[in-house]
């Protein structure tokens, strides 16, 4: 048997003692302050439901649900697929960092384009129409935040990754700066029974609502 078969067998398989199974996932960026809660309170709402949850990069958590090996994933960018559900679930926004305290504004040398889906590109090309391509184009996730601070660079990031690493001083906002919506989504399938779908967005939305928030701007 494949490894990815042995995979398969072990998320469908119902453990002894339980009467159910859920399998949930979100965003690395998304944890610990949003599904951490989430996890901990649905897994006390659900007594009787194993639970297999998992934070991976957003193409891997869809294709696991178009697969039916994963019931729900929190996204900052679904992709629209057949079967799927979708839910607005939080609000984050895209903002320059830089490591350089005192940053200037001016997008320079020191700058990268992180890569935060298409949206974030057309809104950015809308607000710096002069701006010459950057040297750097990085698709990192929240792991950006080390490269910028390693190399004193700038780029912008979501303010959910960037928030402990301000408080820090290991960043810092970039005063006057635009900000950029960064939604993030529920998407789920209908391959468990609905009262567990229920109880999931149900804990989703409360962990939501109660996500920590360090207000430093």
């Amino acid at each position: 048997m494949g490894a990815r078969q042995d995979e398969a067998v072990y998320q469908t398989a119902l453990p002894e003692g339980f009467t159910n199974t859920l399998a949930l996932g979100c965003e690395e960026s998304l944890w610990p302050e949003l599904s951490a809660n989430w996890l901990s309170n649905l897994s006390n709402k659900l007594p009787s439901t194993a639970i297999n949850f998992q934070t991976t990069e957003p193409n891997i958590l869809s294709n696991l649900l178009l697969r039916g090996q994963l019931d729900m994933a929190v996204l900052y960018r679904p992709m629209m697929r057949p079967g799927f559900q979708i839910e607005h679930i939080m609000d984050d926004h895209l903002v320059l960092v830089s490591a350089i305290e005192g940053h200037d504004g001016v997008l320079a040398d020191d700058y990268v384009y992180a890569t935060w889906g298409e949206e974030f590109a057309i809104a950015h090309s809308r607000w710096f129409p002069s701006l010459k391509p950057p040297k750097l184009m990085l698709n990192l996730g929240p792991a950006i935040a080390d490269y910028l601070i390693n190399n004193r660079l700038t780029a912008f990031i979501p303010y959910r990754v960037a928030d402990d690493f301000v408080a820090e001083g290991k960043l810092h906002f970039v005063k006057d700066a635009p900000e950029f919506p960064y939604p993030s989504y529920a998407v789920w399938t209908q391959n468990k029974p609905q009262d567990l779908i229920d109880a999931a967005l149900t804990e989703l939305r409360h962990a939501a609502r109660e996500a920590p928030w360090i207000s430093l701007k």
